[in-house]
């Protein structure tokens, strides 16, 4: 479980500030509204990846350890 910490506070943290970027989104108005749209996506992007590499090592598993092929 201490492994995981820096990934958990990571995901608390990220979650915080998208919600601020959404709250700032909504008061805001013209480009500043766009950048916080923008950052809100940049964070959100960034959070899914640790949510998702945490889930990874949770189930036992070391995602760097799979080689994915895709068909085609």
């Amino acid at each position: 479980m201490k492994k995981n910490l820096a990934d958990i506070i990571l995901l608390i943290v990220g979650l915080g500030v998208m919600v601020f970027l959404l709250y700032l989104t909504a008061i805001s108005a013209g480009w500043v509204q766009l950048l916080c749209i923008l950052g809100t996506a940049v964070v959100y992007f960034g959070w899914h990846r640790t949510l998702l590499r945490l889930g990874w090592r949770l189930s036992g598993k070391d995602p760097d350890d799979f080689d994915f092929h895709f068909p085609g």
